[in-house]
């Protein structure tokens, strides 16, 4: 079932759809006026949660529903929901500047079980927001409006499991380690690397502190360890590493001593942890590490001091630019070289296919192909310039301004499927490529292949002849394609496809006119 919202004879309305006419219907108005927008839909096992607004203060309401009349009303008290834990919603609520301001609350989708989780602020003032879920737990942050006392609120949905983290203002880049998580916090006084158990009290324990206000960043996961770079005003940039504990958590090297910047980009190949170094008499090379200071070592030092970008890793092979090179890596000084010059050093559209790199010279240049030899690095084919690049399944797509091409990553094995251009965007539901594309019998309306010529055709001509539908924001949605459209009956609504073999608007019932015309 899809729950969405739209205006039929003037009125907004919540509806509901199965992906055919006849299981489209008007749910509720939800009587909350004309000035009121509505967005967020969250999807939890049985009900839907969403969010109304007045236009003209923004007051906001948290809004649910099941799907029927009488299972959807306004959950007073909450003005905002952050993430599901499990079926039970975690939001912020409250009466700012009367009681206890906004605060943390909680909900099971009914009247009753929609309320307060914890005073956290113990002031009027109180705000919640910024919302984290991370380990079955819900991560916020919650202050006084304007005090720069912020307080970090860890909750699993129940009063008793609400608790404020004394210190931490905020969270990024999670890692996982299974067995616990791994996250930094910036500020100036608690810039760091913190740990929580996957399991067992909500605990949050600093393991490693920055104190340059800048917050650790870049993390990967290899050989049960978080890898990134973090700085300090000793050290700079250098890469670090950690098992989630304290004596675990470590420099792996001071690669540029004093106060050089050391190291940036990571990526991970067959176990062994790539990075971006600076060494200060090099300059910036390609470095690998086993997580020891004897074997974090420069793969090669290469001719250009310039930065590197765009670490790609195929199969065996480490691709990456260092202007004006492009350079590969097996992962040893006699596999690291400079592939290939160019002019225009700055690549596009880099992917990975099978062993090989594709990417384009300059944004909306010609595709080209690398399998890290000079000699098999070279331009794919002539197809013009390149707009982007897709991997479907076993099959790489590419298009230019007007053309569709798909290949198995060889020229002969390199197929033109059609004339496009994409006018709407496109996207990828059950292994077929979706897209708008704008013919002079048609107009521009979804067209669809699957990688072979005879199956790349029109979906469906919605608006017939050669008028266009401009179908626009592709979303698959459990097996079925959604998309916005115009059709001579209906206007611009919501359509699905596949439908049965049925060329309609799910939402062609706010409309008298003929649909029998239009299957």
């Amino acid at each position: 079932m899809l729950i969405f919202t739209a205006t039929p004879q003037s009125r907004r309305c919540l509806m509901r759809t199965d992906g055919s006419q006849a299981g489209t219907s008007v749910i509720s108005d939800l009587g909350l006026g004309y000035y009121v927008t509505y967005s967020g839909f969250t999807a939890s096992t049985n009900h839907v949660y969403f969010t109304g607004t007045y236009v003209l203060n923004h007051d906001s309401w948290v809004i649910v529903t099941d799907g029927t009349a009488d299972g959807t009303f306004v959950l007073t008290g909450m003005s905002d929901f952050g993430a599901l834990l499990g079926d039970v919603m975690v939001g912020t609520g409250g009466d700012y500047g009367i009681s206890m301001g906004y605060e943390p609350w909680i909900t099971d989708a009914t009247v009753p079980g929609t309320q307060l989780l914890k005073d956290i602020c113990k002031s009027p003032e109180g705000v919640g927001g910024y919302f984290c879920p991370a380990a079955q737990a819900m991560f916020c942050k919650a202050g006084p409006i304007g005090s720069g006392s912020a307080k970090s609120i860890r909750t699993r949905g129940t009063k008793a499991t609400t608790d404020r983290i004394s210190g931490i203002a905020s969270f990024y880049d999670f890692a996982d380690l299974g067995s616990r998580i791994l996250f930094s916090s910036i500020g100036y006084l608690d810039s760091g690397l913190y740990r929580l158990e996957a399991e067992g009290p909500a605990v949050v324990q600093l393991i490693k502190k920055f104190d340059s206000g800048i917050k650790p960043r870049g993390f990967i996961t290899s050989n049960n360890h978080a890898w990134f770079t973090a700085f300090d005003w000793t050290h700079r940039y250098e890469l670090w590493r950690s098992d989630g504990t304290e004596n675990g958590t470590q420099m792996v090297k001071d690669i540029n001593p004093g106060y050089g910047w050391g190291a940036d980009l990571i990526a991970q190949m067959n176990g062994t942890v790539y990075f971006s170094g600076n060494d200060g008499v090099n300059g910036v090379d390609l470095w690998k590490s086993d997580g020891t200071e004897d074997g974090t070592q420069i793969v090669k030092d290469l001719p250009s001091s310039s930065g590197i970008r765009n670490l790609v890793v195929a199969e065996n092979k480490i691709f990456f630019e260092q202007s004006p090179n492009l350079c590969v890596s097996d992962g040893t000084a006699e596999g690291t070289s400079i592939i290939k010059t160019y002019a225009d050093s700055s690549f596009h559209y880099m992917r990975a296919f099978k062993d090989l790199l594709f990417f384009a010279e300059e944004k909306s240049g010609p595709l080209y192909y690398s399998d890290g030899t000079p000699s098999g690095t070279q331009a794919f084919g002539n197809f013009g310039s390149i707009a982007g690049l897709a991997v479907l399944d076993d099959k790489l797509l590419f298009c230019g301004v007007n053309d569709l091409f798909v290949t198995d990553g060889t020229v002969s094995g390199t197929r033109f499927l059609k004339n496009v251009s994409f006018t709407g965007g496109a996207a990828v539901a059950n292994g077929i490529f979706y897209f708008a594309y704008n013919d002079t019998e048609h107009g521009d309306e979804v067209w669809q292949t699957d990688g072979t010529p005879e199956g790349t055709h029109l979906a469906f001509d919605i608006y017939p002849g050669p008028t266009s539908s401009s179908p626009s924001n592709l979303a698959p949605c459990q097996g079925k394609l959604y998309f916005n459209a115009e059709d001579p009956f209906c206007g611009r609504e919501i359509f699905v496809y596949p439908m049965e073999g049925l060329r309609e608007s799910v939402t062609s019932y706010f409309d008298q006119g003929d649909t029998a015309a239009r299957k």
